[in-house]
Order: structure tokens, then C-alpha cells, then sequence
């Protein structure tokens, strides 16, 4: 439950016992009229605001003419629908009417619900996703209603100024396909498979791809320039895809903590101890945003020779590892043998990988789990060269 379950159980109950307009002709036509303002403003918003640079006025603006196009359809459709409702007064439908009207506010305020879960998230303003991710009502909805062309559409269309593009998200789910012969780390792929995640985010640069792992219940760790920019983010797994705001995203460290209501799965633990040298790895994601898969190697005493510059670490924050990733690696756990995040993917070159420490994490998920409010992703930076 929060602050929008409150709203809209507050106007549901308004609704269900408002005496007046006690007609379902009068409902449904109405109502219909209503909806239709409510995807023509979802349709044509990113037409008519293509030009705003700002992502936020754009995302206001959205918000804004939805609500304006759907009460103004509402309230001049209503004149046609009481002029019905006046008519059937004086038939012998009436009585049947009025016996409808009950089972026609129940059935309005589901559509409602369910419009409003399949837009609401795709709107580019992150404290709307953020609030309609902590929504139960939202979320019951999502799991139990099915999927709309509307909100296909609004999949397709956010954020706006990216029209050509479609998330991928929907289109090609992860699997486990390339997840065999791990060797000693077979019964850490086994457990730990289900709790890597694959990152999808819209920047400036298009639709981008990372991994990341559930560290707590909903909160997920990445890399900061995985998100850095993006206005909707959405993480994979087997399970299905969800939507994810950001709740902490540190650059010069690279990290970035992500939550989201609705994704599933078992927390990974984070290791304890100082990481020694020359002990197995293996790191798991999903590069180029295809299929999980993994890379084993070992920990390096010496940093290897790669270009990772911009990054504020300190001594001991980072590890070194002779383990080979690639695009679409970044923001993905390196394990040890006992299953054990050490490290998280951030950089490489040469066969060679640089990731973060876990002690580093592990401080970051720890304000994370205390924060309410998500953070912004920031401006979307095109030099950006990383995994």
C-alpha cells in the first residue's frame, strides 16, 4: 500500500457511492468517451511533445494532457449520455438500468486500474514509476489483467523523443541456454542463475544493455553508466521482465542500486571478507543482451593493463581478474567458489576485467534499503566507453 493505492481507492469508493448518474447507459457512454480521450492522449502525446528537449517537462507534459483530454472527452460526452439516461426514464428499460449501474462502476473502475497500470510506468518521470512500482493495486493488476495494445504502444513510444525504437525487453526473454559445464562452479551457476538479471535502458544513445543481481528484496545492483541517462529502465530474467527506478547512483564509483516492485528471485550474498589473490572466479551476465552466460578465470595481484579512467576508488575498492568479458557484462556479480559476490563487473580490455568490491556494495545497499525516494539518472553521457 502507499500514497496512489490511497488515491485510487479513495475515488473508486466516491464512485461506487455517488446516487446521481445511477444508469449504466449513462456510465458507459460516458465512460467510453473518456477512455478514448485517454489513448488519444497517450498516442498523440509523443507527436505533439516531440520537440521538448527536457525528458522531465516532456514527462509532465504526458501526465498533464492525458488527464486534461480524458476529462474534457468525459465531461462533453456527458451531455450526449444524460440525454440518454433522460430518455430511459420514461421506458420500461429503466428499471433494468438502474439494477446495471452497480455492476457497471465495478467493472469502470477495472478498466481504470488497469489503463493506469500499463501506461503509468512508461511515463519518463521517475517518481511516477517509482510510485506505480510500490503500488499493490498496480501490481495485482499487472500480474492478473493481460497485456493491452496501449500499453505496447506506450513500450514503444517511451521516452518519446525515441520513436523508432522498441525495447527488446518483451521481444527476446533471457534464457539459460549457455549455462552448462561450469566445472567447480556448477552448483554456484545452478543457484545464483535466477537472481542475474539483464538491464534494458533508453538513453540518448538508444537502447542500451547491461546485467546486474538482486542483492536484497527488490533492490537490484548495476553499474552507474548501465543507467546513466535512461528515463525507463527495465530488468529481465526468466521469469518475465519489470520495470525499475533508480535509488542510488554513484558515478564516480560506477554502482548504481535499482528497485523494483515486481521482480522475483533469490538475493545473492555478498562476500565478507578482503578478496586474495589468484583464487578462482567466474562473473555472469549477459553480453550483447542475449542468453546468461559465464566466464571463469582468477583474481590478479597486479592491476592488468586496461583504459578505465573517470573512476574515484579507493585502495582496495577495486579487484583485478583474469576473466574475459564483454558488452553487456557491466553491472554483473563475479563469484567465488562459494557463491559469493567479491566483485561487480565494470570495466576491461585485454582479456581482462576490472570490478568493484564488494565492501563497496555492500555500504551502498545498505542506504539503499533506507531510501524512499528515487534518484535521477542524470544526463546521458555519449562518451561513455565501459562494458
Amino acid at each position: 500500500m502507499n500514497s496512489l493505492d490511497f488515491v485510487i481507492f479513495v475515488f473508486a469508493f466516491l464512485f461506487l457511492i455517488n446516487p446521481k448518474r445511477l444508469s449504466s447507459t449513462y456510465l458507459i457512454i460516458a465512460s467510453f468517451f473518456g477512455f478514448a480521450g485517454f489513448t488519444a492522449a497517450v498516442v498523440l502525446s509523443p507527436i505533439l511533445l516531440g520537440n521538448i528537449k527536457s525528458e522531465l517537462q516532456k514527462g509532465i507534459f504526458t501526465l498533464l494532457m492525458i488527464v486534461v483530454m480524458t476529462m474534457v472527452f468525459y465531461i462533453a460526452s456527458s451531455f450526449v449520455a444524460n440525454s440518454f439516461r433522460i430518455k430511459l426514464i420514461t421506458s420500461r428499460a429503466y428499471t433494468i438500468d438502474k439494477i446495471l449501474a452497480i455492476p457497471t462502476k465495478v467493472s469502470l473502475i477495472i478498466l481504470a486500474i488497469f489503463s493506469i497500470s500499463q501506461v503509468l510506468i512508461y511515463i519518463p518521470v521517475l517518481s511516477l514509476q517509482f510510485i506505480s512500482q510500490g503500488s499493490s493495486t498496480l501490481y495485482i493488476a499487472n500480474r492478473i489483467l493481460p497485456i493491452s495494445p496501449l500499453s505496447q504502444r506506450m513500450a514503444q513510444l517511451a521516452p518519446n523523443q525515441f520513436n523508432n525504437l522498441a525495447l527488446a525487453y518483451d521481444q527476446y526473454p533471457p534464457t539459460l541456454n549457455q549455462i552448462n559445464d561450469a566445472g567447480e562452479f556448477q552448483s554456484v551457476v545452478d543457484r545464483s542463475a535466477s537472481s542475474v538479471v539483464k538491464i534494458s535502458g533508453r538513453s540518448c544513445i538508444g537502447l542500451g544493455v547491461g546485467s546486474g543481481f538482486i542483492a536484497a528484496p527488490n533492490l537490484i545492483i548495476t553499474n552507474a553508466h548501465v543507467v546513466v541517462g535512461a528515463s525507463t529502465i527495465f530488468i529481465s530474467n526468466q521469469e518475465g521482465s519489470y520495470p525499475a527506478t533508480p535509488i542510488i547512483i554513484d558515478k564516480d564509483r560506477d554502482i548504481a542500486v535499482l528497485y523494483s516492485k515486481f521482480i522475483t528471485g533469490t538475493p545473492v550474498n555478498l562476500s565478507p571478507d578482503t578478496v586474495a589473490n589468484d583464487i578462482p572466479a567466474m562473473a555472469m551476465g549477459y553480453p550483447g543482451g542475449h542468453d546468461l552466460t559465464f566466464a571463469q578465470g582468477k583474481t590478479l595481484s597486479m592491476p592488468p593493463s586496461v583504459e578505465f579512467s573517470n573512476l574515484k576508488l579507493k585502495n582496495g575498492e577495486a579487484i583485478y581478474l583474469d576473466v574475459l568479458t564483454q558488452p553487456g557484462n557491466s553491472g554483473g556479480p563475479i563469484f567465488d567458489l562459494n557463491g559469493d559476490v567479491i566483485a561487480v563487473v565494470s570495466g576491461g580490455g585485454s582479456n581482462r576485467t576490472v570490478g568493484i568490491g564488494s565492501k563497496l556494495t555492500k555500504e551502498l545497499l545498505k542506504e539503499a534499503k533506507g531510501k524512499l525516494i528515487p534518484t535521477k539518472t542524470g544526463v546521458c553521457d555519449i562518451s561513455i566507453k565501459r562494458l
